[in-house]
């Protein structure tokens, strides 16, 4: 079995559109094919990349909360920092969606050498169950949003109570 084939075992659905991708990323060595499911965090979960999918909300969080108290400290006003906080985590989100593909890409591929190395008597069933997609992953950034806010609404009754 070659690596095109392995490759679009793992992905399972779509697949054809990921190899497509990745063949031209290889072709033209531009890494950046911007992918527009992945404009949205529930992607990297649906797409099985939990702990890329975590560290991609987390760094739009704190991209986007530092901005806003660094600019709040300097004496910027409260609704121009948090703008400008959102636009650094909206232009963080927009890297994030350009190099989707070839993430994914480097997933799958790390994902497959250490299926290969542990050397499964049916690869074929073992790519199928690492990869894939997975709808109930979709609830966990739903459960950091929710835990996210909460912070918030802590940080700010502390916050409050300080003035």
């Amino acid at each position: 079995m070659d690596t095109t084939e392995m490759r679009k075992i793992f992905v399972g659905q779509n697949s054809d559109y990921y190899v497509t991708q990745w063949d031209l990323n290889e072709k033209t060595g531009i890494r950046m094919t911007a992918n527009k499911a992945a404009f949205d965090i529930f992607w990297f979960f649906y797409r099985k990349m939990y702990l890329i999918g975590t560290g991609i909300l987390l760094g739009l969080i704190t991209i986007s909360f530092i901005v806003q108290i660094t600019l709040s400290s300097l004496g910027v006003p409260e609704n121009i920092s948090i703008q400008i906080g959102r636009i650094a985590g909206m232009v963080f989100w927009v890297f994030a969606g350009i190099k989707a593909n070839y993430i994914y890409l480097k997933h799958v591929d790390r994902k497959i050498a250490k299926i290969k190395e542990r050397n499964p008597e049916n690869l074929e069933e073992e790519l199928k169950r690492a990869g894939g997609v997975s709808v109930v992953a979709l609830l966990l950034p739903i459960a950091m949003l929710a835990g996210y806010a909460a912070f918030l609404i802590w940080f700010i009754s502390v916050m409050v109570k300080m003035i």
